[in-house]
């Protein structure tokens, strides 16, 4: 007796691709995975989570709040580490502009978390005679940004236009934050190039475009490079 499946490739595949997704999901050591492509950014959203969670802000402040009271040396993506791990090309940059623009450095740090980047970097920033290290998020960061971490050089901003409507930043730091933006390509438009004379830096850049999906999820490979644009 011969058994055949009344289902058609197309009414099986969202079943098989759901089944690869749990086996994955269950394999030790296998908890991010790459899947798509997607027909628009909204549909990849609609099957995920993002920084906008509360959890990982709750995490993130908790870590940062060690850093902060100095309980902890170091903290990415929410966790602790006991020693520093410097981006000397990202401080190099940042150490020319302040030499370029006589003393003055202002960053206008783009998803810049809660200030981890420049936690990381102060250090390195104590001889700069007039610092801004302002960071752009989440209204959830900025909020928790401004309560708990908010200073004379570090202040949060829910939007670019906001913050330049008070500042000035002559550097832009885009730290691995590009791979998840709707619109990478229009972040780095020619709008964003003028206000900051063309100077760019971050641990993404734009030759280490590795592939750019129909759907608009594009990956990056974080090579702690910097790029200087015009």
């Amino acid at each position: 007796m011969e058994l055949r499946s009344t289902w058609s490739p197309a009414q099986m595949r969202p079943w098989l691709t759901n089944l690869r997704r749990l086996i994955r999901r269950k394999r030790p050591g296998h908890r991010i995975t790459f899947t798509g492509d997607y027909d628009s950014w909204e549909a990849a959203l609609r099957e995920t989570v993002g920084y906008d969670a509360a959890v990982i802000l709750e995490k993130t402040r908790a870590a940062m709040l060690k850093i902060k009271n100095g309980e902890a040396r170091y903290e990415r993506d929410s966790v602790l580490f006991d020693k520093v791990e410097y981006s000397f090309p990202v401080l190099a940059l940042l150490l020319r502009a302040a030499l370029e623009s006589n003393g003055r450095l202002s960053v206008l740090d783009f998803g810049g978390a809660l200030g981890s980047s420049y936690f990381q970097c102060r250090s390195f920033l104590q001889s700069v005679r007039q610092l801004e290290w302002l960071v752009v998020e989440q209204p959830g960061h900025v909020a928790c940004g401004k309560r708990d971490f908010e200073s004379s050089v570090l202040h949060f901003y829910e939007s670019t236009e906001a913050c330049l409507a008070s500042h000035q930043p002559n550097v832009l730091l885009l730290s691995s934050v590009l791979q998840y933006l709707s619109g990478p390509h229009a972040m780095l438009g020619a709008e964003i190039d003028n206000r900051f004379d063309g100077r760019v830096s971050g641990d993404v850049t734009g030759e280490a475009l590795e592939h750019d999906r129909q759907a608009g999820v594009i990956f990056f490979q974080a090579q702690c490079q910097l790029r200087k644009i015009g």
